[in-house]
């Protein structure tokens, strides 16, 4: 006989029925995120008031009360997008020229890297806005062909000394 509707999340043991089934459910496309909050987001809800950090991250107050506790969401994407937003809102942003390379098609210069990507290859001459954040090079455009501002990674291709 199998078991009832609201009896199938049971361990396993010897004193189950023949029959009785025991069903683990695993979502379709399930977000792979992070085991717990990543420790500068962590610094930052510690040390602002909650009103701040509900305003600047945009998640409501007991989200915020359950970050502080340690407690981490398991489907966190809403979590880790509002803090990307707020790291990409609050970077320094600089001023930068894309140059023409042979070797790599269009690169943007920042210290003594090199950095490029396939969104560049149109924008030769053009000057665009970099910012790091974390261990990202972001690179956003001032205008495009649409009228757009398009925001992308850079990777970095040479280092100069």
């Amino acid at each position: 006989m199998n078991a009832e509707c609201t009896d199938l999340h049971r361990g396993a043991n010897r004193r189950k029925r023949i029959g009785n089934t025991c069903i683990a459910i695993s979502q379709k496309n399930a977000p792979q995120a992070l085991n717990s909050c990543p420790p500068d987001l962590l610094a930052f809800v510690c040390s602002n008031t909650l009103t701040k950090s509900e305003a600047a991250l945009g998640l409501d107050r007991a989200q915020i009360n359950r970050l502080r506790k340690g407690y981490w969401p398991r489907d966190a994407r809403r979590t880790l997008a509002a803090w990307a937003n707020y790291r990409a809102t609050h970077a320094t942003w600089r001023l930068r020229r894309v140059r023409p390379s042979d070797a790599h098609g269009s690169v943007v210069r920042d210290g003594t890297t090199l950095y490029s990507a396939p969104l560049l290859l149109g924008l030769a001459n053009h000057q665009v806005l970099i910012a790091k954040v974390g261990a990202v090079l972001l690179c956003q455009t001032i205008t495009s062909l649409a009228g757009l501002a398009e925001r992308f990674e850079l990777t970095p291709v040479e280092v100069h000394p």
